[in-house]
């Protein structure tokens, strides 16, 4: 990396330069219109409390101009069911007059190596179809397309339809905590353009007890919880194979970011982060 530069965690009183550096993203992204917070939610939501911060920042400052950032890395971590515990970067940009100078893999290196040390064993994160630069930097470094090699669908539920979902009423007394054979894991993520949000990693009835609702009480638990959180999105992945359940995501107003904004799923295993952080 060009020496001119330092990589450091993010302080409060860079928020409103993250902020200035996330616009900058949404429009390279064509989506100019995506970010809605402010730099005080920012703050808000990583540094009033740091035992319990959405997010994790890095960020790439100037020597020249000490305050002036020049590209983020924004993070959280997350949980699989498969694997146990992972790291998801929601955010890694580099302004355009500060390329090819090593900043975006000196921050993503970074990233990976604290995930290590707290015992990650999975790095995800989405990248936009048409992308092609990108796609291929994220190659280089050992990263997989799941979109494409395992089928993965990426959907979105908005606060709306979060706030307005309710399973049918004949099941309104069930005790969810007795449902031993179905459950429903989540944690909380983080959006740079909208804020906090939860992801459901697993949602799953066993054969036997299906079309009962039990699953839409569940979901209308999780829901409820998120919102309460001031939540705006519940994001989730289904297999592309799983018709089921797309067709029930998005009856109940569920998109599907993966067609409607071309977002594809890229993982990179801990083999891989083991290797990317010795590249020099």
């Amino acid at each position: 990396m060009d020496a001119q530069f330092s990589i450091r965690p993010a302080i409060e009183t860079d928020c409103s330069e993250i902020l200035r550096l996330i616009q900058e993203l949404a429009d390279y992204e064509k989506m100019p219109d995506g970010p809605k917070i402010g730099a005080e939610v920012l703050i808000g939501d990583g540094f009033n409390n740091a035992e319990a911060a959405y997010y994790h920042c890095l960020v790439a400052e100037s020597q020249d101009a000490p305050g002036q950032l020049v590209a983020y890395c924004l993070y959280f971590y997350t949980y699989s069911t498969d694997v146990g515990r992972c790291v998801y970067m929601e955010d890694l940009y580099v302004s355009p007059n500060f390329r090819s100078k090593g900043l975006g893999k000196s921050l993503w290196q970074t990233l990976v190596k604290n995930a290590l040390e707290r015992d990650c064993v999975r790095c995800e994160f989405v990248v936009l179809d048409w992308n092609q630069s990108s796609i291929e930097f994220y190659h280089l470094q050992g990263a997989k397309n799941m979109s494409s090699q395992e089928g993965w669908v990426q959907l979105r539920m908005n606060e709306s339809v979060m706030a307005s979902f309710k399973a049918p009423k004949t099941l309104s007394n069930t005790k969810v905590r007795r449902a031993l054979k179905r459950y429903l894991l989540y944690y909380y993520v983080y959006s740079t353009w909208e804020g906090r949000a939860v992801c459901m990693e697993d949602f799953y009835v066993s054969p036997k007890s299906r079309n009962k609702g039990i699953g839409q009480s569940l979901l209308e638990a999780l829901l409820k919880i998120a919102v309460d959180k001031k939540c705006v999105r519940c994001n989730f992945k289904v297999h592309k194979s799983n018709e089921a359940s797309l067709t029930f995501f998005s009856k109940i107003g569920s998109q599907n970011i993966s067609s409607d904004e071309g977002w594809l799923l890229y993982r990179m295993d801990r083999n891989a982060m083991e290797e990317f952080i010795k590249v020099k």
